[in-house]
């Protein structure tokens, strides 16, 4: 008979593989869409870069965005400091001042403000914008050459309100980095497929673009628990418009290097996710807003759960396991040498738990079939440099993520909040 560990477990793995299934399943029959302009004429864009205390990247990304093929005399940029205490205001300013005299765009302005995060910054700046479209810009991100014409020529459709492009970590250094050129590649994966269900939930701030009249119907940006760029997808969801991604249009943008900055990054945003689920619960299940509201809304609810099932039972195995070797170590009156004798590692085929093996072996075929599919949508290589990041993404990965679900419950139970760093 099963135990209560056991029972769980056996839940975990039947409802991954279903999700996982399901999105191979909607991967291989529905067809891809060919959203494209028809009209060439290239609309007046707007293009927002918020910056706070970024001065290493703001130079690197206004000059990434000057490189932008798109007819300049179609570009508006605004670039708003958002009470920056470094030199991210003085270096931004002198770059743009260079562009200001050649005349090359249509309008440039430097908007400065209090530090209030984010979302507003953008609103700062949306108070000026006129153009058909606007597209916002964080200043550690640098987009492709022609990432603004293939976001733009997906605005084929007036029930378009927004398309966001494909991320990329921008020159991943250590482990961790490359941990998370991983996970990125597996993110576009899915994102690719539940774009085909139209239950897209968040529109990143790397040159996600909008349909500016769009955003003033349903409201300008919200400070929404510091992930304003989800909100804003859920509102749009909510409103019955599209959004879509341009799976040709690459954004680099700057990993977390350090372990501490990348748990409070990713709390950061699964806190906000977990709160905007709140806030937009009458979504969930309802059959009024589609695929989003019946299946998109309950996989991220239930993965952060999962997550922190997962990581409890690991902790419990390895609690069960320390305790074990605390007690035959007491039996040795903690003599080391003495127990190690003792031990056998001979293992027998009657040793080895089929369920546990097989649900490992199952996971691991997936985990592999996912990672190539996530690279051929990617368009890079699986190349033998990245086979330790990839070990390090497949068995430790999931139990960080699972941790920092952890920490986000808990930090929902004690009522705290976070800080708008990215």
């Amino acid at each position: 008979m099963l135990g209560p560990i056991e029972i769980i477990q056996s839940v975990i793995y039947f409802v991954s593989l279903y999700y996982v299934v399901f999105w191979l399943l909607v991967l291989f029959d529905a067809p891809e869409k060919d959203e494209k302009r028809k009209n060439k004429e290239w609309p007046e864009i707007s293009i927002l870069v918020p910056a706070y205390n970024e001065e290493r990247n703001i130079v690197a990304t206004l000059k990434a965005t000057h490189d932008l093929d798109y007819p300049r005399d179609k570009v508006k940029l605004f670039f708003i400091d958002d009470g920056s205490s470094d030199k991210t205001l003085e270096k931004g300013t002198k770059y743009l001042n260079t562009l200001i005299e050649k005349k090359e765009y249509s309008d440039i302005r430097i908007i400065t403000q209090k530090n209030g995060g984010k979302y507003s910054a953008l609103n700062n700046a949306l108070k000026y914008v006129d153009t058909e479209l606007f597209a916002t810009l964080d200043a550690d991100s640098m987009p492709e050459t022609d990432a603004l014409k293939k976001i733009v020529e997906k605005f084929d459709d007036p029930e378009i309100g927004a398309v966001s492009p494909v991320l990329k970590v921008y020159n991943p250094k250590n482990y961790l980095q490359k941990i998370q050129w991983f996970e990125y590649a597996v993110n576009h994966f899915y994102k690719s497929i539940i774009c085909k269900l139209n239950a897209i939930h968040v529109t990143p701030g790397p040159l996600s673009t909008y349909r500016t009249k769009v955003v003033r119907r349903i409201g300008y940006f919200r400070e929404a628990h510091k992930t304003e760029d989800m909100e804003m997808a859920m509102r749009i969801q909510k409103a019955h418009y599209r959004i879509i991604q341009a799976n040709d249009a690459f954004v680099y943008t700057k990993a977390p290097n350090t372990i501490k900055a990348l748990y409070k990054q990713r709390h950061r945003w699964n806190l906000g996710t977990f709160k905007n689920l709140i806030d937009y619960r009458k979504m969930m299940f309802n059959r009024k807003y589609g695929d989003f509201g019946l299946f998109q809304l309950p996989v991220i609810l239930i993965s952060g759960l999962l997550g922190v099932v997962v990581i409890s039972l690991v902790v419990n195995e390895l609690w069960k396991s320390l305790r074990h070797t605390y007690n035959m170590l007491k039996l040795f009156n903690f003599n080391i040498l003495d127990y190690m004798r003792t031990l056998k590692f001979d293992i027998m085929l009657y040793d080895v738990d089929l369920r546990t093996t097989a649900t490992f072996v199952i996971f691991l075929a997936l985990s592999i079939l996912v990672i190539w599919l996530s690279l051929k949508v990617y368009r890079e290589r699986f190349l033998i440099k990245r086979i330790i990041s990839f070990v390090l993404y497949f068995f430790l990965y999931y139990l960080f993520l699972g941790i920092v679900w952890l920490g986000v419950f808990k930090d929902v139970m004690l009522g705290r909040g976070s800080d708008w760093k990215k």
